[in-house]
């Protein structure tokens, strides 16, 4: 999958993507442009049958995903009991549910090179239409590019120092963005609040370039692996080949970054950093609370209706993610739109619930 272009999944055969009118069920329909502006909002986070604004960047595009299942598990089945092909089941039905509703499935074209747009994509796109996202979007896009700054206008320094050319967050929201807020009451801090200390709490933590961040993600999923290929070996009792113990720092810093993350105003859900990985380019599944809940739940009913399933009816986030990359495989599409898929059903199920009025 490209920066630029968003395909589906790929002829097992050819290797080639297969273009939305070839899937089972796919549309390849130009798609017009969505009414609203400035102050146009969308259903919270974008749920419903609304655009959650994902990919607003220019050369987005509308390409359903309905991912197809396959005969070629690719050795993953019984490594998981099974249950990577319930998993896949539940996905796909997910997937034509939704797209039967109207909702954008297809993950988020993103900005791999630029770390300043995908903090802006990720902070504008909550409850505000895709249109004026885009506009926010470009708007930034052509500023840093014509400033020569730190990073040729992509990295997050670059972005900060936007905000110290304005002068103040209202300042540069009136030059650069809108005045949309992390909430729909009229005291809500702006997003423009919420970008610039995003922002700063990235630099923080010392991620100021998309490469940085994926590293972070790369890094707590391998030593996730490590640290369960240590724990068999320690139950088997095995004393060769000698297992190392898992590096615990990767996964300290990717609870600090993503804490950073989540502290800035608006942010606390955790919903835009996830939005922030995909948008950077991410092809893992991000571990998080909506891959953990959408396989419990599964897991949890196989075992209430008497069916063998994997042992524990509450997966971890990391062993959750790493369930839906299984299952990813059955389907034979990326595993970055299969997560897509759940987290998108995710906002959905909390759109749903009473009470649940996160914001962003």
């Amino acid at each position: 999958m490209s920066s630029e272009t968003s395909t589906g999944p790929t002829d097992r055969a050819s290797g080639a993507a297969r273009p939305p009118s070839e899937r089972p069920g796919g549309r390849d329909e130009p798609q017009g442009p969505t009414p609203g502006g400035e102050g146009a909002a969308v259903d919270d986070e974008g749920t419903g049958a609304h655009d959650d604004g994902a990919g607003a960047g220019p050369g987005a595009q509308r390409a359903d995903l309905v991912p197809e299942r396959t005969s070629d598990p690719t050795g993953l089945a019984g490594s998981w009991g099974g249950l990577e092909e319930v998993v896949a089941e539940e996905v796909l039905r997910t997937a034509h549910r939704m797209e039967a509703a109207g909702v954008r499935i297809e993950p988020p074209v993103g900005h791999p090179a630029s770390l300043a747009l995908c903090v802006v994509e990720a902070v504008w796109a909550p409850r505000v239409r895709p249109t004026a996202v885009a506009g926010v979007v470009a708007r930034v896009r052509e500023h840093l590019a014509g400033t020569g700054g730190p990073g040729d206008g992509l990295d997050a320094p670059a972005l900060l120092a936007s905000f110290t050319v304005a002068g103040d967050d209202e300042a540069w929201a009136t030059a650069l963005a809108t005045r949309h807020r992390t909430a729909s009451t009229a005291s809500a801090p702006l997003k423009a609040t919420a970008v610039r200390e995003a922002a700063e709490a990235l630099v923080g933590v010392g991620v100021v370039t998309t490469a940085d961040l994926l590293a972070v993600l790369r890094d707590h999923r391998a030593a996730a692996a490590q640290a369960q290929t240590h724990a068999r070996a320690r139950a088997a009792a095995a004393p060769w080949p000698p297992v190392e113990p898992p590096a615990a720092p990767a996964s300290e810093r990717w609870e600090a970054v993503r804490a950073a993350w989540c502290a800035a105003v608006g942010q606390s859900s955790g919903r835009s950093w996830h939005r922030l990985l995909l948008l950077a380019g991410a092809e893992q599944v991000v571990p998080d609370d909506d891959v953990r809940r959408f396989t419990s739940r599964l897991v949890r009913s196989l075992l209430a209706g008497g069916q063998p399933a994997r042992a524990g009816s509450r997966p971890g986030a990391l062993e959750a993610a790493a369930l839906l990359e299984a299952a990813a495989a059955v389907l034979g599409a990326p595993a970055r739109e299969v997560d897509h898929v759940v987290w998108r059903s995710e906002l959905q199920a909390d759109a749903r619930r009473p009470g649940d009025g996160r914001a962003s």
